[in-house]
């Protein structure tokens, strides 16, 4: 499915409404002299907390940025873009460190853990978030609102990096993807000045953050739409893994036979020998499918119920919630790792794929990927109009993720016991260290993407994840 219109041809993506503008900064400046001017802002290699600072959460990718900043308000970025341009350094922005891809070598790294802003209006069903708020943070503000947000699986992913990636909410079925929420962005641009972006004020421009990363300027402020959704069921369902194959194949049934309000996302998973896990499932391979579903507990629970069939579960979490627990449903990991993986779309869940994750994980020992993980997609991600945004629709009905642990140097992984029943495009918030933009959006997408980019930043000074 094609959803990239070309631009208006009257289009001019260079912001003209500044409402302020960055200092002038004498070339001759060092980053010591950067660091004296922002006490307590900007951190150099050699100094105290320096590698803490500069870590992603993806150990496996070592960042050298020249510098870490982290700005306390809207003056601070514009100090640091004015010397970067002044310098011949680059500007690369991370919040929780999501999304890591190389070494920002000749890159001043900026972390907004400091803009954390939150603001519901229930009335108008938006809400305004600083650019360092974290999903996990966000949604218990929705509680009693009736209200949901399009949010993911980890509370510790910062909503702004994930919504200017894509972003694959568990409300994609009912809403499509998550960049299209963004209803209107504060942004600083290349020649530090500030603007408010939205539909009738520089829309190229806003396209261009519906899922391109954000690499026309430093983002320090979004406001979101927010959807009807008074009543949410689901959680997680644990199995023995000896029954994976009959559960990934129960998912693919209960997603044929139910509608865009019910989402799943099922998997084959080593559990981790260590001692937050209780002793009988320490090392054990697992199955498990997690749900959600917008709408009313019992409708929810009939769904659902074939999974009960297939045996007892270990684990049954499945319960009304409020959208503030949403992250409680998968109970991913918030901690950093070393890790590596694959993702891509397929279209359909065969049992030569389902096959292929169990293959992937393996029934023992310590070997192969830590989990094979497939998500339904669909729904409105198929019937939508996504050309607001450079993140457009998804034909394929699933994405199949494997994770393996540990860097480059805990070998090299074979991905193709899934790969070669999938595309090789996915996501751009599931691509991996090392992967472009050309694995989440076609060529005609990617060519305007680049044309907006260039006339905002013509002296490429914000610098991405992705190329």
């Amino acid at each position: 499915m094609s959803n990239v219109a070309p631009p208006p041809a009257d289009a001019s993506p260079e912001p003209t409404d500044s409402t302020d503008s960055a200092p002038s900064i004498p070339s001759a400046l060092t980053l010591t002299d950067l660091s004296a001017s922002l006490p307590g802002v900007v951190t150099l290699p050699g100094d105290p907390g320096w590698d803490a600072a500069r870590t992603p959460w993806n150990l496996s990718v070592d960042q050298r940025p020249a510098a870490v900043a982290v700005p306390r308000d809207v003056d601070d970025v514009q100090e640091i873009i004015a010397f970067a341009a002044a310098s011949g350094l680059q500007v690369a922005v991370q919040v929780a460190g999501h999304g890591a891809s190389g070494s920002l070598e000749g890159s001043i790294l900026v972390r907004l853990s400091a803009f954390t802003e939150i603001e519901v209006d229930a009335e108008a069903k938006t809400v305004r978030v600083g650019a360092g708020v974290k999903w996990g943070e966000v949604l218990p503000h929705l509680d009693g609102t009736g209200l949901i947000a399009m949010a993911g699986s980890n509370p510790n992913v910062s909503v702004c990096g994930y919504l200017l990636g894509g972003g694959h909410s568990w409300f994609t079925r009912r809403h499509g993807i998550a960049a299209h929420s963004i209803r209107a962005v504060d942004i600083i641009d290349a020649s530090g000045d500030f603007h408010h972006i939205d539909a009738s004020n520089h829309p190229e421009l806003l396209w261009a953050l519906r899922g391109g990363t954000g690499d026309v300027g430093v983002v320090t402020a979004l406001e979101l739409d927010l959807y009807d959704a008074p009543e949410l069921y689901g959680g997680k369902l644990l199995f023995h893994g000896s029954l994976a194959k009959r559960l990934l194949t129960t998912t693919a049934e209960v997603a044929r036979n139910s509608g865009r309000d019910l989402s799943l996302s099922a998997g084959v998973l080593r559990m981790p020998d260590i001692e937050q896990v209780p002793p009988p499932l320490r090392g054990l391979v697992v199955t498990y499918v997690d749900a959600v579903f917008v709408g009313p507990a019992a409708e929810g629970a009939d769904l659902l119920a074939p999974f009960l069939e297939i045996g007892e579960p270990m684990m049954n979490t499945l319960a009304p919630f409020t959208i503030g627990a949403l992250s409680a449903v998968s109970a991913e990991p918030v901690e950093p790792a070393a890790s590596r993986g694959w993702a891509g779309f397929a279209p359909e869940a065969s049992e030569a794929l389902i096959d292929g994750m169990i293959e992937l994980v393996g029934p023992t020992g310590g070997e192969g990927a830590t989990f094979a993980q497939l998500r339904v997609l669909g729904g409105a991600l198929q019937t939508g109009d996504w050309s607001g945004g450079v993140a457009g629709g998804v034909d394929e009905d699933f994405i199949v993720y494997a994770l393996w642990e540990g860097g480059e140097e805990a070998g090299p992984i074979d991905a193709t016991p899934i790969s070669r029943h999938a595309t090789d495009r996915a996501f751009a918030t599931f691509l991996m260290p090392g992967d472009t933009l050309a694995r989440a959006y076609p060529a005609a997408a990617l060519a305007r993407l680049a044309a907006v980019t260039a006339a905002a930043d013509p002296t490429n000074l914000f610098r991405g994840n992705r190329s």
